[in-house]
């Protein structure tokens, strides 16, 4: 944020921030977050936990981003095409609801800003580029090297239960 305020004024330092961010909610897509409730080999409720989701990482890594970047173009398209990238490795629902609301938000704030009309362009063509990547076919979650996949509810795993 520091490097958004108007003492420092240096978008370059925010478009890093992002690129890492990026990086990071692009990997955390492909992950299964913990479960709030765990399960017994039964199906009983053992523990009852507070958890996040991936929209509660999404709001924490770019709400103050968004915020202190809407009068920045520069910062402004780069989330929009970052959040694009996230949107290319969605992989359940919530995921893409998440993305889109960010998208959305981004694009608003980012609007109401810019007085260049190029700006505006080029802000609403990475919006298009990010809603396109958003509309593309749902792709299956795919294990990661080292990690195995979930087991299918039809082999009587209960979800959050140890192998589930």
């Amino acid at each position: 944020m520091r490097a958004l305020s108007p003492g420092v004024n240096d978008p370059f330092t925010a478009i890093v921030v992002i690129d890492r961010l990026r990086g990071c909610l692009t990997r955390l897509a492909g992950r299964r977050l913990p479960m709030p409730v765990l399960c017994d080999a039964s199906g009983r409720v053992r523990l009852v936990r507070e958890t996040t989701s991936f929209g509660g990482v999404m709001d924490a890594a770019l709400h103050q981003i968004r915020q202190a970047g809407a009068g920045h173009p520069a910062v402004v398209i780069h989330m929009l095409e970052a959040l694009a990238r996230i949107a290319e490795h969605a992989r359940r629902p919530e995921q893409r609801e998440a993305i889109a609301r960010h998208v959305r938000m981004v694009a608003a704030a980012g609007l109401r800003e810019a007085a260049e009309p190029g700006d505006r362009g080029d802000i609403e063509r990475s919006v298009a580029r990010a809603e396109r990547a958003l509309r593309a076919e749902e792709r299956p979650a795919t294990p990661r090297r080292g990690r195995t996949a979930p087991l299918p509810a039809a082999l009587g795993v209960a979800e959050g239960a140890p192998g589930g």
